[in-house]
């Protein structure tokens, strides 16, 4: 995962993590295991270049959420 990635893909990872929020209190209640493991990305729909750009899951879209929201990490 470079900063090119996570600044190429922002106004997405921006507006999967919006989304994600807007809906996480209902989709918690309703999941009998809250360890979703942001599969939400995935089942939303919407979001495919998000997960295209990280096939480890969680872990590639936590580096991009380091990238993305540390300016020093951007070089």
């Amino acid at each position: 995962m470079t900063p090119e990635t996570a600044e190429r893909l922002g106004q997405d990872l921006d507006r999967l993590v919006a989304e994600f929020r807007a809906v996480a209190h209902s989709l918690v209640d309703a999941l009998p295991d809250p360890d979703v493991d942001l599969q939400y990305a995935r089942t939303a729909g919407g979001h495919e270049a998000v997960v295209d750009a990280c096939p480890a899951g969680f872990a590639d879209i936590a580096r991009l959420l380091d990238l993305r929201l540390d300016p020093a990490e951007r070089g």
